[in-house]
């Protein structure tokens, strides 16, 4: 009997690896193979009766290396990455800051919110976009009835556009990770919080800030509970 449960533990890893054995091999079928089909094409030279003749050659990095219009792509593509991760990062932390420290309902209503354009297709989406930004959309329908702008502006088939869709894609994602870092030092600074009202001299590990730039709160401590409250009056208890 010891004998059999002794062996149990050894034979977990194995069971574990078999669950996981599934989601591997797709990402291994379908990620990791056209990735390493499409790194040794490049090392092979362009055939016009199919995709490549199997004769190796550096030449295609050295051609896209020395062209000009790739290093513009790739700046541009830059770019628009870090201008999206900006906007994003503003627009989606104060919205993240309170669904963090939401409860109930209300929360349940912004995560709904939150969750349902991913629920529409992103082309539909952006050919709304498109209703909303072309040259007859409703934005220059309005800039142009106000006289802001008589003219109406450009707001689609340049990087303005580009932007506007790329935000509205991975705003979500953005609040849904900071969110995450918030709740945990939300919790943390309850916990320190509720010691502090116990001590006149809040110790220094309540006294260090907790920063969602750090994505933490404070650090560890061996007891971190609420103190008692009392049961007649419900107010804590500080004795």
């Amino acid at each position: 009997m010891a004998a059999a449960t002794a062996a149990r533990p050894a034979g977990r890893p194995a069971r574990g690896w078999l669950l996981i054995a599934p989601a591997l091999a797709l990402i291994a079928v379908f990620f990791l193979l056209p990735y390493a089909n499409m790194l040794l094409m490049s090392f092979f030279v362009p055939a016009k009766s199919g995709p490549y003749e199997p004769v190796l050659t550096l030449g295609n990095y050295a051609a896209a290396l020395g062209d000009p219009f790739q290093w513009q792509v790739l700046a541009r593509t830059l770019k628009l990455g870090f201008l999206t991760t900006a906007i994003t990062l503003v627009l989606g932390y104060p919205l993240a800051w309170n669904l963090a420290r939401a409860s109930g309902r209300l929360k349940g209503a912004l995560l709904v919110l939150l969750l349902s354009p991913l629920l529409v297709g992103v082309v539909i989406r952006s050919f709304g976009w498109m209703v909303l930004l072309a040259d007859n959309g409703l934005v220059n329908s309005v800039l142009r009835a106000s006289g802001l702008i008589p003219e109406g502006a450009k707001l689609m088939y340049n990087e303005l556009g580009v932007l506007v869709g790329t935000v509205h894609i991975y705003l979500p994602f953005m609040v849904l990770s900071i969110s995450g870092a918030l709740e945990h030092i939300a919790t943390s600074s309850r916990c320190c919080s509720a010691a502090s009202r116990c001590s006149p001299r809040p110790s220094s590990w309540c006294r260090q800030p907790s920063t969602s730039t750090t994505g933490r709160g404070p650090p560890p401590r061996p007891s971190c509970s609420s103190p008692p409250r009392s049961a007649a009056s419900g107010s804590t208890s500080c004795s």
